[in-house]
């Protein structure tokens, strides 16, 4: 009898630090960070800080809890932010990649809409763990503009999303871009466009002409059409792009240019965007295949 209301009583105890900490972080996390003053700001991550170092002062019994919130929906954008930050570093389990995944799902990209959630968003991206649905979102978004607050470099939608999407492998995406381009608005598609001649796989050079001469059942515009088309047969390398190929043979440049091409896609700076259009326009009139 001892034993089973010893039983009882723990699982009461469970129960209750589930509901206390469930209600912990839906109260520290209830904010938006665009509505907040920058005197809020650091006054909030004052106390994100704090509640760190409390998870951190005992991870095995605040993991579990941890991972049951992010599983569950009703959250803020921030606390799925903030917290699948914190189950990678400390993560002991290889399903918690895919609780990851999940649970980035439920982020509104409006609802952050900061440089803070695009370099984190990278890295998870470069671990592997794909945010393409997230960053699907910026299609419904107008007039992006994001700032490096260190390099002083803009991002546009489009540059934005290859910021997020190339690191990852393209099948991971390109569908999702296909499925998304009849339902956005020219700018979006444009962004699309860049992606598909970015990211020289079979699927996106196919996906390009089509649009290039407009072989589809929801017809594009003109200016999106022609942005496809000059990309797709008139964006041909100049002679200072030609110059990262100059001492090369035929047969080492295939090897060089993926090399190349993988190399600055994971190690973005400021110099990288550049570097990325002048390699891609000459893996694209060599049709190099990088997938």
């Amino acid at each position: 009898m001892k034993l089973f209301l010893s039983l009882i009583a723990l699982n009461l105890l469970s129960i209750g630090f589930a509901q206390s900490f469930k209600q912990k972080v839906d109260s520290l996390y209830s904010f938006k960070i665009g509505s907040l003053s920058a005197v809020e700001m650091e006054k909030k991550y004052k106390q994100l800080d704090a509640f760190w170092q409390e998870l951190n002062a005992d991870s095995t019994k605040y993991l579990p809890q941890i991972r049951k919130e992010l599983a569950t929906s009703g959250h803020s954008s921030y606390f799925y932010f903030d917290m699948c930050s914190y189950l990678e570093m400390k993560s002991t389990k290889k399903k918690d990649i895919a609780l990851i995944e999940k649970a980035l799902k439920n982020i509104v990209w409006s609802e952050l809409n900061t440089w803070e959630l695009a370099q984190k968003l990278r890295e998870f991206a470069l671990d592997g763990i794909n945010v393409s649905d997230v960053a699907m979102q910026l299609l419904q978004q107008e007039k992006v503009k994001l700032s490096d607050p260190l390099t002083k470099e803009e991002f546009n939608q489009g540059k934005l999303l290859a910021y997020l999407l190339l690191p990852l492998k393209s099948e991971l995406y390109l569908s999702k871009l296909h499925d998304q381009f009849d339902q956005v608005k020219p700018e979006s598609q444009r962004s699309i466009v860049t992606l598909y001649w970015m990211t020289h796989s079979d699927f996106g050079r196919k996906e390009l002409s089509e649009i290039a001469i407009n072989k589809r059942k929801m017809p594009v515009t003109i200016e999106v059409k022609s942005y496809a088309d000059r990309l797709n047969r008139r964006f041909s390398p100049t002679s200072e792009d030609l110059l990262l190929i100059k001492d090369l043979n035929e047969v080492e440049i295939e090897a060089e240019l993926k090399k190349d091409y993988y190399s600055i896609i994971r190690e973005w700076d400021a110099s990288t965007w550049n570097k990325l259009i002048s390699i891609s326009k000459i893996l694209h009139q060599k049709l190099i295949i990088v997938e």
